[in-house]
């Protein structure tokens, strides 16, 4: 076996695991999981697992559960009438301070008033075949960075780069993405677009991203909800 299978071979093991992982975490968001009980529900030791964790994710392993445990705070504040106290309890949180101190500091707002963001764009349907969003650095830690619609014309001042992109599928709700996160209703990625003159050189292509899956850190920030709803009056 050659050392380039090996590697590939590796790579896929890691992946499985990582997102075997993902799913017990998921599992229980409520539960105040260690990193070795992580590490241990996949069968590696705690400082090996981290490592491929983050290679895999781009985010440690206890990053990774607070954005699954804000991702599914938003689900929650959309689709139930459950208290912002109630909620912090089903992810994870003992203290509703800090629960909405973290969420305001990865969604950018409130959760009173992501809950009225979302219900009021929630029978929104997307209406471009693909509404394109750019993350305007592809650092999921700089994920509260603004972002912006995709296009033709580059926004001004943006400069070429790496980019976190989504591309919201056409006749889905823009909560389908931007909230509930379903897979077919949008894809993402990161990829690498230049800009000369405020157009695009090498504008992001929707085709070149994927469907998302366990192993993509879910997108935390508000701002892509917010222009998505500004975009299907």
């Amino acid at each position: 076996m050659t050392v380039s299978l090996v590697e590939d071979v590796r790579s896929d093991r890691h992946r499985e695991a990582v997102s075997r992982a993902v799913e017990a975490m998921q599992s229980d968001l409520s539960a105040a999981w260690t990193l070795d009980e992580i590490a241990g529900s996949v069968s590696f030791s705690s400082f090996y697992f981290h490592r491929i964790f983050r290679e895999t994710t781009t985010l440690p392993p206890a990053r990774f559960l607070a954005a699954l445990r804000m991702a599914e705070a938003k689900r929650l504040l959309l689709h139930s009438r459950l208290t912002v106290a109630a909620i912090s309890g089903k992810v994870g949180y003992t203290s509703v301070g800090t629960f909405t101190t973290q969420f305001g500091r990865l969604v950018g707002m409130p959760p009173q008033r992501l809950r009225r963001l979302a219900r009021s764009v929630a029978g929104r349907l997307v209406r471009s075949a693909p509404m394109v969003l750019l993350g305007l650095s592809a650092a999921p830690a700089a994920e509260a960075a603004q972002w912006t619609l995709g296009g033709a014309a580059g926004p001004a001042g943006l400069p070429a780069g790496d980019y976190r992109v989504l591309a919201l599928e056409e006749g889905w709700p823009v909560t389908a993405a931007l909230v509930d996160q379903v897979p077919d209703s949008y894809r993402t990625g990161v990829v690498t677009a230049g800009l000369q003159s405020h157009r695009w050189t090498a504008p992001p292509d929707p085709q070149a991203l994927h469907r998302p899956c366990p192993i993509d850190p879910p997108v935390l920030t508000a701002e892509p909800l917010r222009l998505a709803a500004a975009a299907c009056p």
